[in-house]
Order: structure tokens, then C-alpha cells, then sequence
């Protein structure tokens, strides 16, 4: 048979506080927050999944465009410039 022995801690108390989320104007301009106890913050929770949202009909466009002219053999050349020389775009094409 077990047995528990129950003491108070030194957070007892016989009315439950609610601690503050929030860090109000108020609270600032009348040093009410020096005497406030505020709930930690999580930086490790999850935030809530995005269930939403479509990627742009141009984006999607410019997609399967990208796809056409891999499937032909062309290569993407690994550069961050969207507009290119004429050279490029025209005269290597050919």
C-alpha cells in the first residue's frame, strides 16, 4: 500500500491568479507592470497550420512553361537577373 504525504508549496495559494499575456500602454505609464506577473512566453509552440491559399494562375502558368522547355532540352542558367541580354533570348535560341 502507498502512501502521499501533501504539503503546500511556495506558489500555494487559495484563489487562482491570472497571469497578464499582454504588456499594456497603461501598464507603462502607471508602473503597474513592476508588480505584474506575466505568463512566459513558448518560442518553441507551433503556430497554427495555414489550410489555405492557392499559388497565383500566372505563377502556375510560368510553371508549366518551365516544364514545356525542360522536357525540349533547354537548361536553366543559374543566374538572379530576370531580364536577360538579346543574345540570350533571341540568338541562342537559334
Amino acid at each position: 500500500m502507498k502512501s502521499y504525504k501533501v504539503t503546500k508549496g511556495v506558489n500555494f495559494a487559495t484563489e487562482r491568479k491570472k497571469l497578464e499575456t499582454e504588456l499594456t500602454s497603461e501598464m507603462l505609464r502607471g508602473g503597474t507592470w513592476k508588480d505584474t506577473a506575466f505568463k512566459p512566453y513558448n518560442f518553441k509552440a507551433d503556430g497554427v497550420a495555414n489550410t489555405g491559399g492557392h499559388c497565383h494562375p500566372l505563377l502556375l502558368v510560368r510553371e508549366q512553361f518551365r516544364e514545356i522547355f525542360l522536357q525540349m532540352g533547354f537548361e536553366e542558367m543559374p543566374t538572379s537577373r530576370y531580364v536577360e541580354s538579346s543574345f540570350w533570348n533571341f540568338d541562342a535560341l537559334f
